[in-house]
């Protein structure tokens, strides 16, 4: 768990422009989704941790808990790994949503 308060916010490097491009913020991501990392923030105290928790550029990310309305963390999975994060870092995080597979395949 990403637990340290930052001392910078973390930064993303992409910009505005790639929303038209279908790159989100993880914390856009809502419970039972998933999507592909495709960026992490610059800082790199964040960066370090986070792969170090398997959380790599090319890595697929499922939402196991996001509540929108409180302030826990978010609850993500991505292989065995169980990770949670603040907000704040999460929206720092690019991945591209990936498409819900229909049930039973």
């Amino acid at each position: 768990m990403v637990t340290s308060q930052p001392t910078s916010r973390p930064q993303s490097t992409c910009a505005p422009e790639d929303l038209k491009t279908g790159r989100i913020s993880l914390a856009s991501l809502l419970t039972g989704e998933s999507g592909t990392v495709l960026d992490l923030p610059e800082n790199n105290e964040y960066r370090g941790q986070l792969m170090g928790m398997g959380l790599l550029p090319g890595a697929t990310i499922r939402v196991v808990q996001h509540r929108r309305d409180s302030s826990r963390p978010l609850v993500l999975a991505t292989g065995q790994t169980r990770i949670a994060m603040g907000e704040e870092i999460a929206a720092a995080i690019m991945v591209e949503k990936n498409r819900a597979m229909p049930e039973g395949k």
